[in-house]
């Protein structure tokens, strides 16, 4: 036992830097976004990028009021409930990158974007987290996509805080995009 968790620190629980394959890598774009930070850089990705994106929404939105929203995003994040989600991607075998854009909601990454990767499997795939932030970076969502990617090669991510892409285009060009 000891060594299978040593084997899963090793090969499952960590980032690879930023180093993508040469050549020609088919690339999806997938975001979540409630008020629209997450929207525009995730557009400016797959604009520069050529990727295809697609837009992560639940079946049943989340309230317009903040309150009532922050409240049951809680429950759900607390209870582990994979909200059911609009998108279905029929293609994914045939992505070679996806970028993962969220936001940072209670310190981690919203709950639709969970039920993504649930419903879609990342395993063998680079995956590049993007998250729009107010001054978390990251939070705990690293390893939550850590644990619900399979051998996906987790990249390290881009951190936008308040949704800022002032040189979002030039990080890109350090995943080897131009």
């Amino acid at each position: 036992m000891i060594v299978s968790m040593i084997f899963c620190l090793c090969a499952c629980g960590q980032t690879s830097g930023k180093a993508l394959p040469q050549g020609e890598k088919d690339t999806l774009v997938v975001y979540f976004s409630r008020t629209g930070n997450t929207a525009d850089a995730a557009q400016i990705i797959a604009d520069y990028t050529g990727a295809d994106i697609i837009r992560i929404t639940r079946t049943e939105p989340y309230p317009d009021n903040l309150e009532a929203c922050v409240k049951e995003v809680s429950e759900e994040m607390q209870n582990g409930e994979l909200p059911a989600i609009n998108e279905k991607v029929n293609n994914m075998n045939s992505y070679d990158v996806v970028f993962l854009c969220y936001p940072i909601w209670l310190n981690s990454i919203p709950m639709p974007m969970v039920t993504f990767m649930e419903e879609n499997s990342l395993s063998g795939k680079y995956v590049i987290p993007v998250a729009t932030h107010s001054g978390s970076e990251f939070g705990n969502s690293i390893s939550v996509i850590q644990s619900h990617s399979g051998n996906a090669k987790i990249l390290d991510g881009i951190a936008l805080l308040n949704g800022n892409t002032q040189g979002l285009t030039e990080k890109l060009s350090e995943y080897g995009y131009n």
